[in-house]
């Protein structure tokens, strides 16, 4: 069966009931048929409130199932991108309720908890609400006040590797390649100023391309007019969040 990865636009009836498939292997799509009887898989129940058009993840990546929430999008040429900001979570909180934020990073349903912690030392965090309100939850579990976010995110830094200079140097997830580059005086050049019109500073992903941001409309647009393969990307346009080694071509 082939594989799909765009969302499935259905119109849903008002009080009925739906099972979203969750393993991929159904042949009535995006609806579980009980392929998932021989897999770890659980098909996700949908109880309709009203009638009304619904997208539903494809891809079976996505963070708020059964619903798309654009993970299709980071899935190219058999990739799928990492590339992770660690922003914070923005969300509301009712009164009365236990929240349990996760606290492992594994979690499909982030911030929140989901039982991916039982393989490794991580225990959730718990809160307990005792007024509603808008909360901003700890995307890069680095927090000093879980499970709240205290901006420790924005001193992330990570280390990529630069051929043919042989240099490591660590950039921040708010620096592209070019700037942390230049910043490090590591001869770049950059006809355009670094705005993606040209491609001088265009590079070659020799590994951690799948920790890679993805690429920007500028950056799309001219890999579609000079055919670029996957693996050359812009410095001026591609931020990282986790290793990279890449050698620049100019």
């Amino acid at each position: 069966m082939k594989k799909i990865n765009n969302p499935i636009q259905i119109k849903v009836e008002k009080d009925k009931t739906y099972f979203w498939c969750s393993c991929g292997k159904s042949s009535n799509q995006p609806f579980c048929d009980g392929s998932h009887k021989n897999t770890k898989f659980t098909p996700v129940k949908l109880e309709s409130t009203k009638k009304e058009e619904l997208y539903f993840c494809g891809c079976k990546e996505t963070k708020n199932p059964p619903f798309c929430d654009g993970s299709h999008l980071r899935i190219n040429d058999g990739i799928k991108f990492n590339f992770n900001n660690n922003s914070p979570f923005k969300k509301s909180i009712e009164t009365g309720k236990s929240y349990y934020w996760c606290s492992c990073g594994k979690s499909s349903n982030q911030p929140f908890c989901d039982g991916s912690h039982k393989k490794t030392k991580k225990t959730p965090f718990k809160l307990d609400c005792d007024k509603s309100s808008e909360v901003f939850f700890c995307g890069c579990k680095k927090s000093k006040n879980p499970p709240f976010c205290d901006g420790t995110h924005k001193s992330i830094k990570y280390k990529i590797e630069i051929q043919p200079d042989n240099k490591k140097i660590e950039i921040s997830q708010d620096e592209t390649i070019l700037t942390a580059s230049l910043r490090k005086e590591i001869p770049h050049l950059s006809a355009c100023g670094g705005v993606g019109k040209c491609s001088t500073c265009r590079i070659n992903i020799i590994s951690g391309l799948e920790n890679c941001s993805e690429r920007t409309e500028y950056e799309n647009k001219l890999a579609k007019r000079l055919d670029l393969p996957k693996t050359i990307r812009l410095a001026c346009q591609t931020k990282v969040s986790g290793k990279v080694k890449y050698r620049r071509l100019l």
